[in-house]
């Protein structure tokens, strides 16, 4: 039958709170039995990316997901309503903070998947706005609470009927949420993010190149391209900055005697120069960092032996 699955990536491995800024919580709901696939976007409940490691996944599934809305309503100095499970699978309540009288409820403001905070001004995480909240802004997000108690009660024993958001008791002007559902056993499962893999081209030219002429100088390119684009440097990225590293080595011909080499960087649009030098020695050795947005040209320029 139809029903909620809940993903929760946890940043740490031990703390698997759905509500936790750092942690991200993937709900939705499955229609049929069988596989399903997840989309996610690589970031937490803040909007932050994960960086690059191994992360551990809670997946359950809330069998019977039922929500019960108060709209309006100004005061609740009791704590209700009150939820029981009169039909428990095998007889038996599910494994929650009060059993078959278990439910959830979070007074806090929320921002959705769009950026928007719930609770215009406030910051997401804080109480909802209104006088008289209740002591507990939120029920344990794994294991709920007691809805047989008054630990939701808010509000006083009457007035606060303003009708202007803010300005009066708790509940005045706005609606608040209680559900609860039947915990299916929950699957840990290991998560690994690995960097993106880097696409390079790298080409090489050689121009006016004459290996028996004498006093002749030799113009040669190599060129370096990242053709896939990366986005390493995303808004909140919490991973390593950079792009690969990129190392060219040249062998020199014997009959060259001297190198000259300029190194060309082209970052949005722009042209600069690292140092030039001559070496007389054998080899070049070069290494640079090649970002999506960039290409490197490494130009050399050779003196033939007198």
């Amino acid at each position: 039958m139809p029903g909620v699955y809940n993903v929760v990536i946890s940043i740490d491995g031990v703390n698997f709170d759905p509500t936790s800024p750092t942690n991200r919580s993937l709900r939705g709901v499955a229609a049929t039995a069988g596989p399903h696939t997840v989309a996610w976007d690589g970031r937490d409940n803040s909007g932050n990316f994960f960086p690059v490691g191994s992360y551990q996944v809670h997946a359950s599934f809330h069998g019977g997901e039922y929500h019960f809305p108060m709209i309006d309503v100004e005061n609740d100095t009791q704590g209700g309503p009150t939820i029981t499970l009169l039909n428990p699978p095998g007889g038996t309540c599910p494994p929650l903070a009060a059993g078959c009288t278990s439910g959830f409820y979070d007074d806090r403001a929320y921002r959705t998947l769009n950026g928007t905070v719930v609770d215009s001004g406030n910051t997401a995480g804080s109480v909802l706005c209104g006088n008289n909240p209740p002591a507990t802004a939120f029920s344990d997000p794994i294991n709920g609470y007691d809805t047989r108690g008054n630990q939701r009660a808010f509000g006083t024993g009457g007035g606060g009927n303003t009708n202007v958001p803010c300005t009066g008791a708790f509940g005045d002007t706005k609606g608040l949420g209680t559900w609860t559902y039947f915990p299916s056993n929950t699957v840990l499962a290991p998560l690994n993010i690995v960097a993106t893999a880097a696409d390079i081209a790298i080409g090489k030219t050689v121009s006016n190149f004459h290996t028996r002429r004498r006093h002749q100088h030799h113009l040669y390119c190599h060129c370096a391209q990242q053709r896939a684009q990366r986005d390493d440097h995303a808004p909140g990225d919490r991973s390593p900055a950079g792009g690969p590293h990129i190392r060219l080595r040249e062998s020199k011909p014997g009959h060259v005697q001297l190198w000259d080499w300029r190194v060309d960087c082209r970052r949005a649009g722009q042209r600069g120069h690292g140092d030039a030098s001559n070496r007389s020695d054998r080899q070049r050795n070069h290494t640079s960092d090649q970002h999506s947005d960039a290409n490197r040209e490494h130009t050399g320029r050779s003196k033939p032996q007198q």
